[in-house]
């Protein structure tokens, strides 16, 4: 822990006012505020705020936590009342008041742990308790400063998701003024929005956006893999082997090993789809029925696996909002499927800060 001295108590006084300030000159679109507290390293939950914002409750009010540009602190962001924050200004005037008085050069680890200095302070007079006091000190001893933070400006249309301010998706988009279908809905958190209404968003509502990915994924080059086997070998047929979900591009049936996966295209019949389409979803395959005969040195004893395939995508390109929406009906529909391939790869750079659609939904689901 670091030094806490008065000066830097009434700095984030300070901020908090300012940023008091600004939600209440901001015609928000939901009850409540965000604010995100800059933290001077990265911290452990047990050093998070504990006596400020909501005190011990506090850790239930974060909608989102990410890195600074370093990777070297964190940045956590919460979701308050108003008057959360006019209780954490009263506890840290409080606090100044105490540390004017009896420690003006401030207070450094040996004192935070010294029990006779500490009851020694007349706790009843400042109206605090010392527990409190305690708290509020290591709180400050971990902050750096508090802010809004402000999305950086999506320019193609793109998969958003939301802090989560408890209110209803359709409703807080009609307050900033997007009309938003429900099947671009995604869940209560995650939205696929037009170029138009990114621009609507960012203007009104910077804020609001935790996560920003563009949707139109680029599959890597290394991905298609140029051949696959298709000849004519002997492959028995499938009895009691377990069967493992593939979700990717398409399925070639020709293939001698066909027998052994169920195949569901799910792509619209009015697609044009070309043999390119069909590389990967079938290379794929290959290896999870028969890889033990097209690799032998990676030969694990398995033996082979029937294939439930899914194919979801076609080209070199896929919409991540699709998918994802395919991926959460598929899992949900083939609940006797223990084990999924999912290999959709993307040449795009994800934030470090974000993660991907599909990967959110996948952590998403197999929490569920």
């Amino acid at each position: 822990k670091k030094k806490v001295t008065r000066e830097q108590l009434l700095r984030l006084v300070e901020r908090i006012d300012q940023i008091k300030e600004f939600w209440k000159q901001e015609r928000k679109p939901f009850e409540g505020i965000l604010i995100s507290v800059h933290y001077n390293k990265i911290v452990a939950k047990s050093n998070r705020i504990a006596g400020l914002f909501k005190g011990k409750d506090s850790n239930y009010a974060i909608v989102g936590a990410k890195f600074n540009k370093e990777k070297m602190k964190h940045i956590i962001t919460y979701f308050l009342d108003m008057e959360d924050l006019d209780e954490s200004i009263e506890l840290l005037l409080k606090t100044s008041d105490i540390i004017k008085e009896k420690f003006q050069n401030g207070i450094d680890k040996v004192t935070f742990d010294d029990k006779k200095t500490m009851d020694k302070i007349p706790f009843f007079r400042f109206s605090i308790a010392k527990s409190t006091f305690k708290q509020v000190v290591a709180d400050v001893s971990y902050i750096e400063d508090f802010e809004v933070e402000m999305a950086t400006r999506q320019l193609k249309q793109s998969i958003i998701t939301l802090y989560n301010t408890h209110t209803d998706t359709k409703m807080l988009f009609k307050n900033i003024g997007i009309d938003i279908l429900k099947s671009r809905i995604l869940d209560n958190q995650t939205v696929f929005l037009d170029e138009n209404q990114l621009q609507i968003l960012f203007e009104k509502a910077p804020y609001l956006v935790s996560m920003a990915t563009e949707d139109l994924s680029e599959l890597s080059p290394e991905d298609f893999i140029q051949e696959y086997q298709q000849g004519t070998l002997y492959m028995p047929s499938p009895t009691i082997e377990p069967t493992i979900g593939v979700i990717d591009t398409l399925f070639d049936k020709r293939v001698y090993f066909g027998e052994w996966v169920e195949y569901h295209d799910m792509i619209d019949d009015n697609l044009p789809k070309n043999p390119d389409d069909y590389r990967h979803g079938t290379a794929v395959d290959s290896i999870i029925v028969d890889g033990a005969r097209l690799n032998p040195w990676l030969d694990d004893g398995c033996g082979r696996f029937r294939v439930r395939h899914f194919g979801v995508a076609i080209g070199s390109k896929f919409s991540s909002f699709t998918i994802t929406k395919q991926i959460k009906e598929i899992i949900a529909n083939n609940k006797d499927i223990k084990v999924w391939n999912i290999s959709l790869g993307s040449n795009q750079e994800v934030n470090d800060n974000f993660i991907s659609a599909e990967a959110a939904i996948l952590d998403k689901i197999q929490y569920e």
